[in-house]
């Protein structure tokens, strides 16, 4: 197996290569052939390069300050998603646009105690998903990478997939500051969306199941609005360090 890890620490990167590469092989487990680590953003920026892998293990939440992560996109060449501190779920949708066969296992500290970590990453894609706290360590780590099926039932995972779920991402990737602004909260503007931005919520309204609840105020902006900082975790502590320190 080609095994790829893509975190936001590079410590973790680096200390999570050596562990699977000293790890000892037994007969039931995925082989280890080689092991690459990259940022989110170089991951984003792969392309047909995703070919070359196996097995992505990928992080989810990004923890880094927003100057750090905005450098990092522009050097990448990618999208800079301000509203987006989950991108580990853009990297599972991009890595499986290009390579439908890879084994895709996803690790978050969020994953017990919010089940939408498990439904969006399961949607994006990623095949297993694991808590933070399950693979803490050398011993856990390369237990669970190399052979996740023994101990999925370790972590309780909601299978609820929707190829639409890339077409959320790709709407709001497409839309600018002031619609996204207007999308997301429109008390941010305090004026009256514009048409595209209207249209925006109504296909949203769409994609994220959004029923209409009966009444004359369309288009149902605020349960939509509700849906869709769900759907990017907005109502989780984002961590951010501080802005001072762009090395991180």
């Amino acid at each position: 197996m080609r095994y790829l890890i893509v975190d936001d620490r590079a410590e973790m990167r680096c200390a999570r290569r050596m562990w699977l590469l000293e790890s000892r092989d037994n007969p039931a487990d995925l082989a280890v052939e080689s092991c690459e680590t990259l940022d989110f953003e170089d991951a984003r920026a792969l392309g047909e390069q995703w070919r070359g892998y196996d097995c992505l293990v990928v992080d989810a939440h990004d923890d880094r300050s927003s100057a750090r992560r905005e450098a990092r996109a522009t050097e990448a060449g990618v999208p800079y998603r301000d509203y987006d501190r989950f991108p580990g779920r853009d990297v599972v949708l991009t890595a499986r646009k290009h390579n439908p066969e890879l084994l895709i296992i996803a690790t978050s500290y969020f994953a017990r105690s919010e089940r939408e970590v498990a439904w969006e990453f399961a949607e994006a894609g990623a095949d297993f998903l694991f808590g933070g706290d399950q693979v803490p360590e050398q011993e856990t780590f390369v237990a669970v990478v190399r052979n996740p099926k023994r101990h999925e039932e370790a972590v309780e995972y909601a299978r609820r997939r929707s190829p639409r779920t890339a077409e959320i991402c790709d709407l709001l990737a497409a839309a600018t500051h002031e619609e996204r602004n207007a999308i997301f909260d429109r008390k941010q503007t305090g004026e009256r969306p514009t048409r595209p931005a209207l249209r925006a919520m109504n296909q949203l309204k769409d994609l994220l199941g959004i029923v209409p609840q009966g009444g004359p105020k369309a288009p149902y902006a605020q349960h939509m609005r509700a849906r869709l900082r769900t759907f990017y975790l907005q109502h989780l502590p984002t961590m951010d360090r501080s802005e001072r320190n762009t090395d991180y």
